[in-house]
């Protein structure tokens, strides 16, 4: 009676089957990517962005230690991700 469970624990009975991982066969796989729109318009925007914050650092004479940490925090490919969706509505 014991060497039965231990056959099915192992994969070679009835319970093993149905508790093997399904592979996925494709259904769900991306088939192709759409092409950006409006590409010079937003890159334009993202470079006035740059622009503007290091004119800001220059104003108030913040030292190249500080903007590095600035930077960091900011999170530019967030930023640049949110104003291509605002773009795209």
């Amino acid at each position: 009676m014991a060497g039965i469970f231990g056959v099915a624990v192992r994969g070679l009975g009835m319970l093993g089957k149905l508790g093997k991982k399904k592979i996925n066969r494709g259904e769900g796989a991306i088939k192709s990517v759409k092409p950006g729109k409006q590409l010079t318009k937003k890159r334009k925007l993202q470079d006035q962005v740059v622009r503007d914050r290091d004119r800001i650092y220059k104003d108030y004479k913040i030292s190249d230690k500080n903007k590095v940490g600035l930077r960091k925090k900011a999170n530019q490919p967030k930023i640049n991700k949110r104003m291509s969706d605002i773009i795209d509505r």
